[in-house]
């Protein structure tokens, strides 16, 4: 009697540790499979720029011509003028089917062609980006058309389901200069050109439809520390303000948001 309850034990022990290493390569292989947990431990940390980093101007090209890394003098100049961001000295360039998105919390991309097709591994890895605290810009070509705009409008549309687009509000803290406290970024009665897309409270891609605020455009422009003429110092606070958001997150809600500023930046 002693001996069978002694059998019937140990089948239960035997029992109950073959469906612990069932469940066990179950579960593994759920973790495997499953595509919400593919993001790089890079992707769990939003604060990527650290204490004396360098703001780095990445772009993206959506054609098969790779394009050389260029320097950006006048615009570096005229951001570490007026701010305490340190600028890497070149805008670089990198193929946007094959770039690591979670090496760079910030990318900008000329809407020179139609957007890749948005493949199920593609909406993942642009999702992955966001969700780490990425921001993408998407920014006026020259060689844009209204059907490419529409294109894009439906990317991002396929993307976020249940976010659009909106033009950004005068009151919004890329309307202010943050070394003008008192100062907007005298767009005049021209409208503002600046739509945003927002998820989960944040803004997470950045549309530029004018020409005159284009990155290709401060390029050109070659701005300057001291004031420039109106068109020019308004695309320029654009960039200084995309610039210290990116970095310090929405300085305007900071009381005494300049120390704040100085402060992460030293």
């Amino acid at each position: 009697m002693a001996l069978a309850k002694q059998i019937n034990g140990l089948d239960l022990e035997i029992g109950f540790i073959k469906n612990l290493k069932s469940n066990l390569v179950f579960w593994t292989f759920l973790l495997l499979l499953s595509p919400t947990l593919a993001t790089s431990e890079n992707h769990l940390n939003s604060q990527r720029w650290l204490t004396g980093d360098r703001l780095e101007w990445h772009s993206l090209y959506l054609d098969s011509n790779p394009k050389p890394s260029r320097a950006i003098i006048s615009i570096r100049a005229a951001i570490e003028g007026r701010t305490t961001i340190r600028m890497s000295p070149q805008q670089q360039w990198s193929d946007w089917l094959t770039f690591p998105l979670w090496e760079k919390p910030f990318l900008h991309v000329p809407l020179c062609f139609s957007p890749p097709e948005l493949t199920i591994e593609e909406k993942w890895r642009w999702r992955d980006f966001f969700a780490g605290g990425g921001t993408l810009m998407l920014d006026h070509c020259s060689l844009q058309t209204s059907a490419i705009e529409e294109e894009w409008v439906l990317w991002s549309k396929l993307l976020f389901p249940e976010s659009s687009w909106e033009t950004m509000s005068r009151s919004h803290v890329l309307s202010y200069s943050f070394y003008l406290l008192e100062k907007k970024m005298l767009l005049g009665n021209q409208g503002v050109p600046i739509r945003l897309l927002d998820q989960d409270g944040r803004f997470i891609m950045i549309w530029n439809r004018s020409k005159r605020f284009s990155w290709e455009s401060m390029m050109r422009n070659q701005v300057r520390i001291s004031p420039n003429p109106t068109e020019i110092e308004t695309g320029l606070r654009f960039y200084v303000n995309l610039a210290m958001y990116l970095l310090t997150g929405d300085y305007k809600t900071d009381q005494l948001h300049l120390p704040t500023i100085l402060l992460r930046r030293k």
